[in-house]
């Protein structure tokens, strides 16, 4: 195991000034995906990068940097609290896990497509009807089409 493993730090590659509405800088952090989440706030994280945060001004308390790890896992907003020399102290705004909320849409949308049936009707043709049996779909050619159908008008009425 190497170092990097043990103690992952932010490399400058890594972060990249995004905006700088009214004065406050807001960053961009994509860190690897092995770094652990509460890495984030040992100071010696940031160190690689301490000299970005000093751009204008001595003082840049109050800069926003988002986190979006490189697998997507999750989506954080932290504020720099304390900047010196070589060091960045910061405290989380808010945290997002991006996992569940992915599992909890297509939960949902399954949940959806409980209210349709997809049914053969006539000589070779499939539709989608709802729970009322009102035609949303007709005249489809096959059972995967009228699915994929349904699929789709359950993301679109989801949105």
């Amino acid at each position: 195991m190497d170092r990097r493993e043990r103690n992952p730090r932010l490399l400058p590659r890594e972060l990249s000034l995004t905006a700088s509405p009214m004065g406050i800088n807001r960053w961009r952090a994509i860190p690897s995906s092995d770094t652990p989440y509460q890495r984030l706030f040992d100071v010696g994280y940031w160190d690689l990068v301490c000299e970005k945060f000093t751009l204008k001004e001595p003082k840049h308390q109050g800069q926003i940097i988002e986190i979006f790890p490189a697998d997507g896992s999750y989506y954080a907003e932290l504020i720099a609290i304390k900047l010196t020399t070589g060091q960045i102290k910061v405290h989380e705004i808010r945290k997002v896990d991006l996992r569940s909320a992915a599992e909890s849409i297509s939960a949902n949308a399954e949940e959806r497509k409980k209210g349709f049936e997809v049914k053969l009707r006539g000589p070779r043709k499939w539709s989608v009807l709802d729970k009322n049996q009102k035609v949303i779909f007709e005249d489809l050619n096959s059972q995967e089409e009228a699915v994929q159908m349904l699929e789709e008008y359950v993301k679109e009425i989801a949105a």
